[in-house]
C-alpha cells in the first residue's frame, strides 16, 4: 500500500490507491461534519442564488453570524466557526444597521470578520494572474483569526471573463477550488440572476437550476445551489377585469446538494422587517421517508 506523506483528513489527502485500499482507507478518515448539515460539505462551494432584490443578502448577513452562534440555517445545523464576509455593493450606514439589527437577534461567540470592498478581485485572469490579492486576504484572515467560511456579496467581482463561456468559468473555478483546498476554506457565493423563476403551478416548476445555463459550469461543478425568490402566479382580477399576477409568497428552495442523503421540500417563509430574518418553515428530518419536511415554526 503506498504509503502517506501526512495524516489524511479526506480522500483528497490520499495517493493514488486500488479500488480495495482507497475504500479502507477512507473507512479510517476521521468523520467530517458538514459546515451546513446535508447540503454543504466542508471546504466545498455553494451558491445562493436568486433575482434582484429578492433578499440574497441578508440571507448571507445572517449566516455570517449564524455560523459564529453555532446555531442553524433554517433547521438545518451549522459547525460553529467564523466566517469572513466580504461585499463590494451597498453603503457603509446600511450595511452597519443590517449587521445591527442581525447581531440582536443572533448574538456570537465568534464575530464574523467584515471587509468591504473598494474594488473587484478578480481570481482567474490570464495565468493566474490577479489571485495574489485575494488570496493573501484570505490567508492573513484565516491565520489571524481562524476564519473556516468566507461568504462573498457578489460573484462578478471575483470573476472576469464571459459567464456564458465554459472556458472562462473553468478558468475561475479551478483556481477556486485550488483556493478552498490550500487555505481549507469553505465558499458561499451570492450569484444574482434575472427571471431565475418562471410561470409554473409548483416550486419545481418555477425555481428552475437551468436558468444557471448563462454559466452552467458553475452549476455543475459546485456542491450546492440555493434559490430563493418570490412566486407570482397570474390570475384574473374579478374587480379590475384583467389578469394580474399574484404574491404566492417567498420559497427558500435547494435546487442542488450533491450526495444529499435525502430531498428537501420548498420552505415558505415571509422577511421580518424587524429582525431582518425569514420566518415561516424550517427544515427538519423525516427519518420515516428519508427526507427533510418543511415544518412550520414553532413546531
Amino acid at each position: 500500500m503506498a504509503k502517506l506523506t501526512k495524516e489524511p483528513k479526506t480522500g483528497y489527502d490520499l495517493p493514488p490507491l486500488q479500488l480495495d485500499q482507497f475504500l479502507a482507507q477512507v473507512a479510517s478518515l476521521p468523520p467530517s461534519d458538514d459546515v451546513i448539515q446535508g447540503i454543504l460539505p466542508r471546504h466545498q462551494v455553494m451558491l445562493l442564488a436568486g433575482d434582484p432584490w429578492q433578499g440574497k443578502s441578508l440571507e448571507i448577513q445572517r449566516l455570517a453570524l449564524a455560523f459564529g452562534a453555532g446555531t442553524d440555517y433554517h433547521g438545518l445545523k451549522l459547525e460553529k466557526c467564523r466566517a469572513l464576509y466580504i461585499t463590494w455593493e451597498g453603503a457603509t450606514e446600511g450595511i452597519e444597521e443590517r449587521f445591527t439589527k442581525l447581531s440582536e437577534v443572533l448574538p456570537s461567540d465568534l464575530w464574523p470578520i467584515i471587509k468591504m470592498a473598494s474594488h473587484p478581485m478578480q481570481i482567474n485572469l490570464a495565468k493566474g494572474e490577479g489571485k495574489d490579492e485575494f488570496y493573501q486576504m484570505l490567508k492573513e484572515q484565516k491565520e489571524k483569526h481562524q476564519v473556516s467560511v468566507v461568504l462573498v456579496d457578489s460573484f462578478p467581482y471575483i470573476f472576469k471573463g464571459n459567464p456564458r463561456r465554459d472556458e472562462d468559468i473553468q478558468s475561475w473555478w479551478e483556481v477556486l477550488q485550488s483556493i478552498a483546498l490550500d487555505l481549507e476554506l469553505t465558499f458561499i457565493i451570492v450569484w444574482e440572476l434575472t427571471k431565475l423563476i418562471f410561470q409554473g403551478e409548483t416550486e419545481p416548476e418555477m425555481f428552475n437550476l437551468e436558468r444557471l445555463k448563462t454559466a452552467h459550469t458553475t452549476a455543475y461543478k459546485v456542491n450546492t445551489v440555493v434559490a430563493i425568490g418570490e412566486l407570482k402566479k397570474v390570475v384574473k382580477d374579478k374587480d379590475q377585469g384583467k389578469s394580474v399576477r399574484a404574491s404566492l409568497g417567498h420559497r427558500i428552495v435547494i435546487l442542488k446538494a450533491k450526495d444529499a442523503k435525502g430531498a428537501f421540500e420548498p420552505l415558505k417563509v415571509t422577511l421580518d422587517r424587524d429582525t431582518l430574518c425569514w420566518n415561516g418553515e424550517h427544515w427538519r428530518w423525516d427519518d420515516a421517508d428519508k427526507s427533510y419536511r418543511a415544518i412550520a415554526d414553532g413546531s
